[in-house]
């Protein structure tokens, strides 16, 4: 059976249709799961409120809903001394990628040794650091 010209264009538009529509939905898997650089912006803040609501060592849950929040992309070093003053820890790699989600509420820090009283010092700023890939939150630090 002979092939005609019309035969043969209708099967390489079908590669390259298949091909198309191959490289568009890849484009598209990546574009939604990452955003092309890791969490949004809106997701990291959601992190953070996440953590600072639940409190956790020597921290009480969040006494009002955080406020304010502000979001700035850096590395880990970066966040590191913007709210601990130091260039990081051994553990985390200072050029980490990592979003510092800042907010305002009420929290309370501090454990009394028995038999003292509790005397909770009151913050009410809140920053957290969180890993921009994957959302993780791996620091935080308050201030009255």
């Amino acid at each position: 059976m002979r092939c005609t010209c019309w035969q043969r264009a209708i099967r390489q538009n079908k590669n390259c249709m298949k091909l198309v529509v191959y490289l568009f939905s890849l484009w598209l898997l990546i574009a939604c799961s990452t955003n092309g650089t890791g969490i949004t912006r809106d997701e990291a803040i959601q992190r953070a409120s996440q953590a600072a609501a639940f409190g956790g060592p020597e921290l009480s849950p969040s006494q009002v809903s955080p406020s304010h929040f502000a979001a700035e992309q850096m590395t880990f070093a970066e966040a590191a001394n913007q709210i601990w003053q130091t260039s990081g820890s051994s553990v985390q790699d200072p050029e980490r990628r990592v979003w510092l989600v800042t907010m305002d509420g009420e929290w309370y820090a501090g454990m009394a040794a028995p038999p003292a009283p509790l005397t909770p010092n009151a913050l009410h700023h809140f920053s957290v650091i969180v890993d921009a890939t994957t959302g993780e939150a791996i620091g935080s630090s308050g201030k009255p």
